[in-house]
């Protein structure tokens, strides 16, 4: 989804004119984009990352006046999967006990 998402903002880039906003938004992809691939490792800082850089697009879900994009609604789904997938325990620590 983190994948998805970054790729979602790099194309924006040829469907919107080029503003400030379409341009901060290009970097969100890169950003998300290089988070995809520290998921597919197996540390969990990554997951930290990417729940933590996704929990600001909850702002704009949030926000009255601001109309929602399926990146933003995609970004918060994510960020909350993240931060679910980071509550279940550690299979290793279970195994210690």
């Amino acid at each position: 989804m983190a994948l998805i998402a970054g790729v979602a903002h790099i194309a924006d880039l040829w469907f919107d004119g080029l503003s400030e906003n379409t341009v901060i938004a290009a970097g969100r992809g890169g950003l998300l984009l290089l988070l995809a691939l520290g998921l597919m490792g197996t540390g969990r800082l990554a997951l930290v990352l990417v729940a933590v850089f996704c929990g600001v697009s909850l702002f704009d879900v949030v926000a009255v006046s601001a109309t929602v994009e399926w990146i933003t609604t995609l970004e918060v789904v994510l960020s909350v999967i993240c931060v679910l997938l980071l509550l279940i325990p550690d299979r290793n620590v279970i195994q210690d006990i």
